[in-house]
């Protein structure tokens, strides 16, 4: 639902203005579940119906500083869509799915006989039927790869069966190659698919921080947690925190030919420190990246955020209490983001905590904030 704030002067009549309202919960598969997504809003470039081969203009989405006219078509069109995922749902019947949606209300004439027009707001979606593995709810917002024209190029997204998604949209590429096609060309793909072997599998409710190394490579930091439940424990599974390099797949917004990543592909960094006997430590060769292991019950409740060589992560564990209400511990995890151990900065430089070891901070009011390394 979104809603226009243009005309305040209207408040209490009009304003803030309705635009449109989209709703797939009727869909025949995959249909949309609670609209726990923060809508990320961005634009694409899409291939322009107007557009004259033989007298058309020039430039990006219509970009060109020196167009030869004004009158001209552009080859494509810039289109500011907002993406979400599918929604939540506790037994995973429906939000299987991500979403374009056009912003600005998109009148479709659907009359035979006269005009009828009707927003039609969906761009794009991708489901099972793109990608069979797509059968877990997708409550989290999506993290965004922006080119250097802020242009959405790519995008990634974790769904409640421990999966990561990659997606890729590829510049003046319209999301399918025809009205009738279903299968799309702005491609999907998992990325990671955390061991499923114990049941329940891992949530992932929290979009994934993004990061660069020094070589340039790509590498995502995101954790797992029931957010629904924080008072459950789940005792066949530990949540985790993870940090994946991408090198390994052929670019942004895709994966690897092997297939997805997962826990065997990483190393497990569960309380190690940053550094070794000879500096910092890098991960062996082999690895694609690190993982942590957090204690029984213990949920990540947040986006990781990445500052200055740190992934820091809040987590939350709850009592013995089985309390709706009951208190629990909330911690902050600073590790270094190459190899996932403990580490914190702070304005006189760099403190490294043993392994296992946490650092107590006591806030002004007389309470602490536990960051440890695990």
């Amino acid at each position: 639902h979104p809603v226009g704030l243009t005309n305040p002067s209207k408040v209490g009549s009009t304003y803030p203005d309705p635009l449109w309202s989209f709703s797939d919960a009727s869909a025949s598969t995959d249909p949309m579940g609670n609209t726990w997504s923060k809508p990320l809003i961005s634009y694409v470039c899409l291939p322009n119906p107007n557009y004259s081969k033989t007298a058309g203009g020039t430039g990006v989405c219509g970009n060109n500083p020196k167009p030869p006219s004004p009158l001209i078509a552009p080859q494509y069109v810039k289109t500011y869509a907002g993406f979400i995922g599918g929604g939540y749902s506790p037994s995973n019947l429906a939000g299987q799915a991500v979403y374009s949606l056009y912003v600005e209300p998109n009148p479709v004439n659907t009359g035979t006989t006269s005009p009828n027009y009707v927003d039609e707001q969906e761009l794009w979606k991708f489901d099972s039927s793109n990608d069979k593995n797509m059968t877990y709810s997708i409550p989290s917002s999506i993290s965004p790869v922006l080119s250097g024209n802020f242009r959405l190029q790519a995008f990634y997204v974790g769904d409640l069966g421990g999966q990561l998604w990659a997606f890729n949209i590829p510049d003046g590429t319209p999301p399918y190659p025809s009205a009738t096609s279903g299968k799309s060309n702005w491609t999907g793909c998992r990325v990671f698919d955390s061991d499923a072997t114990p049941t329940p599998p891992l949530n992932i409710f929290f979009p994934p921080a993004i990061s660069y190394d020094t070589n340039g490579n790509l590498w995502l930091y995101f954790g797992t947690g029931d957010r629904e439940n924080l008072t459950t424990v789940n005792t066949t599974r530990d949540n985790e925190l993870i940090g994946l390099n991408t090198a390994g797949t052929p670019g942004t917004g895709e994966c690897a030919a092997a297939g997805p990543y997962n826990e065997k592909d990483l190393t497990n960094e569960t309380g190690t420190s940053e550094t070794g006997t000879s500096g910092i430590r890098t991960l062996p060769s082999s690895s694609d990246g690190w993982y942590i292991k957090l204690s029984p019950g213990e949920k990540v409740v947040g986006s990781p955020t990445v500052y200055d060589g740190i992934v820091y992560f809040v987590t939350y564990t709850p009592s013995a209490s089985s309390a709706a209400c009951g208190y629990g511990t909330a911690k902050l995890y600073a590790v270094y983001y190459l190899n996932g151990g403990g580490t914190i900065t702070t304005s006189s430089g760099t403190i490294t905590t043993s392994g296992g070891g946490t650092v107590i901070i006591t806030t002004s009011g007389g309470g602490e904030t536990t960051i440890s390394n695990r």
